[in-house]
């Protein structure tokens, strides 16, 4: 990944980036070449979020997982005072490991003040790509991905009305399950 002329690699978000472990983020070094900047991130034992679901659909358990995982992401890089919108919600750029945890890139953009519009597009663009990944057989994953696609494409798009929403879909899963169990069938005995 090459960054642009303007980020160095002595900033904050870089010092940041190379010295600390960011939960749900892949570790990060940036080197300079030939007068570039590049980043260069650890994505051992890892796939892309596009690889792993090229011949499968998204059930509601990984959107789940997604929403979450940008959810914390987002909450993690407050913690760090970085800016929320290095965050790369790029299903390339979105890495699962083999448990199927979530791991985002983050490159520096600078000034940690500054609004996230491209923030929300990215969202956008990523609550459409698992439109067309839908398990449209999971019922909670077509309701979850279209309701995130319809949240993420308001001009008002609440990320934690959105997380609510998810959270309130899965009290509704359970509920459902224990109010109606999947009853084992017995096999019959044959005489």
């Amino acid at each position: 990944f090459q960054a642009g002329e303007e980020i160095t690699g002595e900033n904050y978000e870089m010092k940041m980036l190379e010295n600390n472990r960011l939960p749900g983020f892949l570790y990060v070094q940036a080197r300079r070449m030939d007068g570039n900047l590049y980043f260069y991130y650890d994505i051992t034992a890892m796939q892309p979020l596009d690889k792993v679901f090229q011949q499968k659909p998204l059930n509601y358990d990984i959107i789940q997982k997604l929403l979450f995982a940008v959810k914390e992401g987002l909450d993690c890089l407050a913690r760090y005072l970085l800016n929320p919108k290095g965050i790369i919600l790029e299903p390339e750029y979105i890495y699962l490991d083999q448990e199927e945890r979530v791991f985002f890139c983050y490159r520096p953009v600078g000034n940690p003040s500054e609004e996230g519009e491209e923030q929300t597009k990215e969202f956008l663009n990523l609550s459409e790509y698992i439109l067309k990944k839908l398990d449209h057989d999971d019922g909670s994953a077509v309701t979850l991905g279209y309701e995130l696609y319809n949240q993420a494409s308001e001009e008002n798009f609440s990320l934690t009305r959105l997380i609510r929403f998810a959270v309130e879909l899965q009290e509704k899963e359970e509920r459902q399950k224990r109010i109606h169990p999947v009853e084992e069938r017995e096999e019959p005995e044959y005489i």
